[in-house]
């Protein structure tokens, strides 16, 4: 099993002494083998080169994990978990991490982790295997990683080695020139391979490319940097690899797409760039991707299917646009690349994965810095939407840890940058506040929805659909408090004023309509609820299809009204048909299929019927924990239900720890004043005491 993006092996791969002094480190020691050295240096393509034996070897598990982040290891290493089945039920990445280091520590098939670019040696110590016989080597400029495994400090070429690499890659037999080239650059890999690609691409000796690259201009915001542990002369390698690339051949159109490529991918992961997220444009950025990589700017995994590029050469590239005020270009071009992927929010479950990798690149792009120095407010704008998006789909993708990690750096960058009332700025607070509403806390959702609806209308107009979209968010916060009569009260406003503004038949507004349906469902009103529950059904069958997530949502819907009507014959019918159809459609683990189980599982128990409940709930709890998170809202409903269940089939013993569970986690969520917080403990006591007294003789 192969995880990651491990680098193909490059053209006129040197094969040096200490790919064979790592070998023999992963041969003995029972730590990591820690390979250190400055940029550049070869350090990922030796960890390459092991990485590509092992899988050639038939290792059960290579894994390569970019390390610069701890955020994006914690990702790489719950992806390998999730392989293992050992991935943390509550989808924390951090908790995936450490649950399949245990795992590994005990397992005794074969394999390889590799930490590439690690930069903080006591959060990767927390993530390393005690035991079995995965081995594992880290990459690192900072040489104390050392302290974590047996250490080879990898220095440039020896002069034998860069003279024989440019005899090979060039072709030029010069032994002088060559060696005044491996000088002048250091003896450095990734220089030596970029001038090999300009001498080759420009049909140069080894003294006019000399001569070149001593003219070579540096980046002003380079040129002021001090303690670099480089010669100058390599980023002056790098430029001037950048600029034969980019020259200007017999064919314009692939001339600017190559320019276009490496701007966008310099702003984007240096983990990597999936090949499916570059438009194809007209067909040709393949052509230019091979240019790319014959010029050494670009490589690519040994899939084929992840674009990377070396962290200094992306550096190189901002630092060179910073300097000739074409910082805009390269953020237009990677917005531009990401912008037409942020899909409709109604895909955010099917495309978790895919949603994921955009998130990484939003990330990545913000990260660079340079997006917050264009002049170009409009374009700050769509990479700060581009950041509220990410919240969004964390969000609804169940995502809820992350989800409100982002909606606060969010926020507080759009506070910063923007007007605290910017449309913006109103869009990423809703996004906190929904997410607020969503773990529990609709105590502190509302307040912030009612100062961002009152924003909105004052900067947008009562009439905006914006602004709809934050009292909708309101009212929803409301319902969840039990404030329903203030929450039909709102709903029934927004249905009326959304069909004005956006038509009876939009999406939007079938959403405000079901949302106020249920609402009146929750308040008892059932004579209101169920006419909006059918037609709903039918309205959204016409508009969407049938098989569409909110259709199905409308169809169990109407299986709920049946049920809170006492028709529990008929509402069981409803949700065993819906739940095939959902998991047909949708899948086995999709939202809507599990809340059918859920409902069903319900009806079966009003029913008289909780041996059948109980086997539906567990299964779906094992579900939910695993796709949602033991501390998700609707994975403890779940297991409220189960208890409920094993109350009903007289199993009390089997309820008991469930409540202790769900009176705990309210306590910490909501206090132990609560209302829910009494009824959990008023429950409890009723089930121990009744169970004391059956114990009775």
């Amino acid at each position: 099993m192969v995880v990651g993006g491990i680098p193909q092996r490059p053209a006129n791969f040197v094969p040096r002494t200490e790919l064979q002094a790592l070998r023999e480190v992963l041969g003995r020691s029972q730590g990591a083998a820690v390979v250190t050295g400055m940029r550049g240096v070869g350090k990922t393509q030796l960890a390459a080169a092991v990485a590509r034996e092992a899988n050639d070897a038939g290792a059960d598990l290579v894994g390569w994990i970019p390390a610069e982040n701890n955020g994006v290891a914690h990702e790489a290493l719950a992806e390998i978990a999730e392989r293992f089945g050992v991935a943390d039920p509550g989808r924390n990445p951090a908790v995936s991490a450490v649950r399949l280091r245990d795992f590994l520590s005990s397992r005794a098939e074969s394999g390889l982790l590799v930490f590439d670019n690690a930069t903080d040696p006591d959060s990767i110590r927390t993530l390393l295997p005690t035991g079995g016989a995965t081995q594992v080597v880290i990459t690192s400029t900072d040489r104390s990683f050392a302290a974590l495994g047996e250490s080879i400090d990898i220095r440039p070429y020896t002069r034998e080695e860069s003279l024989a690499h440019l005899q090979a890659a060039t072709g030029l037999t010069d032994t002088s020139g060559a060696y005044r080239i491996a000088d002048t650059l250091g003896d450095l890999p990734l220089a030596l391979s970029a001038a090999a690609a300009t001498i080759t691409g420009r049909h140069l000796d080894y003294d006019r490319y000399h001569q070149l690259l001593r003219a070579q201009p540096l980046p002003r915001v380079l040129a002021r940097r001090k303690g670099h542990d480089y010669p100058l002369s390599v980023t002056q390698a790098i430029l001037l690899s950048v600029d034969t690339t980019e020259a200007a051949t017999g064919d314009p159109e692939l001339d600017e797409i190559v320019r276009w490529l490496l701007g966008a991918v310099a702003m984007l992961s240096p983990s990597g760039v999936l090949r499916r997220l570059l438009p194809d444009r007209g067909g040709r950025v393949d052509e230019a991707l091979d240019r790319c990589v014959t010029s050494t700017l670009l490589s690519s995994s040994t899939t084929g299917d992840i674009v990377i590029m070396h962290r200094l050469i992306g550096r190189v590239l901002r630092e060179r646009a910073t300097s000739t005020k074409a910082i805009d270009h390269l953020t237009i071009s990677s917005i531009d690349i990401l912008t037409p992927q942020l899909f409709d929010p109604q895909e955010a479950w099917t495309q978790r994965a895919w949603g994921s990798h955009l998130i990484d690149q939003i990330d990545s792009l913000w990260d660079t810095g340079l997006p917050v120095t264009t002049p170009d407010q409009l374009l700050l704008l769509r990479v700060l939407e581009a950041r509220n998006w990410a919240v969004h789909q964390l969000h609804e993708a169940g995502d809820l840890a992350r989800s409100f990690a982002h909606a606060c750096t969010t926020l507080t960058d759009c506070e910063r940058i923007l007007r605290a009332d910017h449309p913006t700025t109103l869009t990423a607070r809703g996004n906190l506040g929904q997410v607020y509403a969503s773990t529990g806390q609709p105590d502190k959702a509302i307040p912030l929805h009612e100062a961002v609806l009152a924003d909105g209308q004052r900067r947008l107009g009562i009439n905006h659909p914006e602004t709809l979209v934050f009292r909708n968010n309101l009212a929803y916060a409301c319902r969840l408090e039990g404030r329903l009569d203030k929450a039909i009260s709102l709903f029934e406003a927004i249905v009326v004023d959304s069909e004005r503004l956006l038509g009876a038949d939009h999406p939007r507004t079938l959403a405000y309509r079901n949302n106020l349906a249920n609402t009146y469902a929750c308040a008892g009103r059932l004579d209101k609820a169920v006419p909006l529950y059918k037609a709903l059904v039918e309205d959204r069958t016409r508009r969407l299809g049938a098989d569409h997530p909110d259709t199905l949502a409308a169809r169990i819907n109407v299986a709920y009204a049946c049920r809170l009507e006492g028709r529990l014959d008929e509402a069981i019918s409803l949700y065993e048909a819906i739940g095939i159809d959902s998991e047909r459609w949708l899948g086995a683990d999709h939202p809507n299929t599990l809340t059918c189980r859920d409902n069903l599982a319900l009806a079966y128990g009003f029913a008289g019927q909780p041996d059948k409940a109980i086997p539906l709930l567990k299964t779906t709890l094992i579900v939910r924990t695993r796709v949602l998170g033991a501390d998700h809202p609707h994975t403890r409903t779940c297991r409220n239900n189960l208890a409920d269940a094993y109350i009903l089939a007289g199993k009390l013993d089997k309820a008991i720890p469930l409540y202790k569970a769900l009176l705990a986690d309210s306590e910490q969520r909501r206090g132990a004043d609560h209302e829910d917080t009494a009824v959990f403990r008023n429950t409890l006591a009723y089930l121990v005491a009744s169970t004391y007294s059956r114990g009775r003789p």
